[in-house]
């Protein structure tokens, strides 16, 4: 079968977001030939926050600095630890077989969602999301009418094994994305919102 290469681009790793579950499941995986490791190849490109500082380490959530070492050794990670311009990033992506979306972990989540989730809907490859329940990034991919995987920071090895497996088997033929989300989440329907709430912020004041 062809390489499959998960793409994200040009990204900011920090204790709150980081790929340690990610990388921990496709170590186990390529061990066990559940996902051959001859046809995976996975592409970090930006800030790893391996160095801050005065050479300490973020700790990507408690993750070791020893242990993260040995996670980017795997044969089939690619790692280009600098920034590169969007231009390049975003092209990169749309050459990739699937997105990667790694959300920040903890009650952060809530907020907001990773910017690129619109670029890798727009590519519309299928994209395999990182992130904490009932956050916007999990609210909002089911409309999206583009194939994805979710696994949750709370997922067991098991589950989190399982989910990854099976995302590789999704077809990777780009898509469309959806009527329902251009009605619920495109220009129009978020400028509708805006001056819904700019009224309503008028008749408060009155």
């Amino acid at each position: 079968p062809p390489r499959s290469t998960l793409f994200p681009y040009t990204t900011l790793f920090r204790s709150v977001r980081h790929p340690v579950k990610l990388l921990d499941a496709l170590v186990r995986l390529t061990s066990l030939g559940s996902v051959p490791a001859e046809h995976l190849r996975v592409d970090f490109i930006g800030d790893l926050a391996m160095n801050q500082g005065r050479g300490t380490f973020s700790g990507w959530n408690g993750c070791s600095r020893e242990k993260a070492r040995q996670l980017l050794a795997s044969p089939w990670l690619r790692v280009v630890p600098e920034r590169v311009a969007r231009t390049v990033a975003v092209k990169a992506m749309a050459e990739a077989d699937y997105s990667l979306l790694i959300d920040v972990e903890g009650p952060l989540s809530k907020y907001f969602h990773p910017v690129k989730i619109f670029d890798q809907i727009s590519i519309g490859r299928p994209i395999l999301c990182f992130t904490e329940h009932g956050s916007p990034a999990d609210e909002l991919l089911p409309l999206t009418g583009v194939p994805y995987v979710t696994v949750y920071y709370t997922d067991s090895d098991y589950e989190t094994d399982r989910k990854v497996a099976a995302f590789f088997n999704l077809p990777n033929t780009p898509v469309s994305y959806s009527s329902q989300l251009e009605a619920e989440r495109g220009g129009v329907a978020l400028t509708c919102l805006l001056a819904s709430i700019y009224n309503d912020s008028l008749r408060l004041v009155r």
